[in-house]
């Protein structure tokens, strides 16, 4: 998966709108049950069979103006189907890294990225919990994934980075600034979680803009903005890091602790 939520496949919505109408029991047993009963009391006589066919067809173009009346009903649930079964997998998808690095014995990391996905679960149940969907719903979210598949990649990088430390072997220098690298990245790690949960603990304002005075609005927004920024220099640092290792061939674990509490 590792995508955003957003946008959503608009053919997808349409092809799933149109199964869920043709497919739904209302669609075919009212017509059904109209074309029978005029056959049935005509006992299967030509007359009854006519009458019945008639009085079906009208049963099911009465539906289908039905269905077209309840269009945008038909159409809010199909979203709301295919925004769930996106979290599931996205959610799925971050535990099966979190088991990842649980069985390759990095219980630190795999604790972390458990809080971020649960802060992922907690912010998107209350972001959608009125079921209106609005652009800004839709940025907030995007952002949440974001932020919890680039940490998630990043704690993996931090594991690949740590295993070529070796006080015996490596170069004093390249390793100070190996080390340096990796506790920047954790670093900013700790620092996405307080964004996301800052971001949280003012979502209702942030989603209703007209309750905020100007310099409140300014405010939130630099909250947004502020977890792009910090995406966007974990990149940097990760790829500075990365430039380091390459010189480096020898391996020691050293843990380090991240506490997000």
């Amino acid at each position: 998966m590792n995508r955003p939520t957003f946008p959503l496949d608009a053919k997808e919505i349409r092809a799933r709108k149109f199964s869920r109408t043709i497919g739904h029991p209302l669609t075919w047993v009212v017509p059904t049950g109209v074309f029978l009963v005029p056959t049935l009391l005509m006992r299967g006589h030509p007359i009854g069979l006519l009458g019945g066919l008639v009085a079906g067809s009208v049963a099911l173009a009465g539906m289908l103006f039905y269905w077209m009346g309840r269009g945008a009903v038909v159409e809010q649930r199909v979203v709301e189907n295919i925004i769930q079964e996106r979290h599931q997998a996205q959610d799925a998808e971050l535990l099966e890294s979190v088991r990842g690095l649980r069985t390759g014995g990095h219980e630190n990391y795999a604790a972390t990225l458990e809080r971020f996905l649960a802060m992922k679960q907690t912010f998107t149940k209350r972001l959608h919990e009125d079921r209106l969907l609005t652009d800004k719903k839709k940025e907030l979210n995007n952002l949440v994934d974001t932020v919890c598949f680039h940490v998630r990649d990043q704690l993996n990088e931090v594991v690949a980075l740590e295993k070529p430390l070796n006080a015996q072997t490596a170069d004093p220098v390249a390793r100070d600034k190996l080390l340096t690298g990796r506790r920047e990245i954790l670093s900013q790690v700790v620092d996405a979680f307080e964004t996301l949960e800052e971001t949280f603990e003012n979502l209702g304002q942030i989603l209703n803009p007209e309750i905020l005075d100007p310099d409140s609005a300014r405010r939130r927004a630099d909250v947004l903005q502020s977890a792009i920024d910090s995406l966007q220099q974990e990149s940097k640092v990760a790829s500075t890091v990365k430039n380091i290792l390459v010189r480096e061939s020898d391996s020691e674990d050293l843990p380090l602790d991240l506490d997000l509490e």
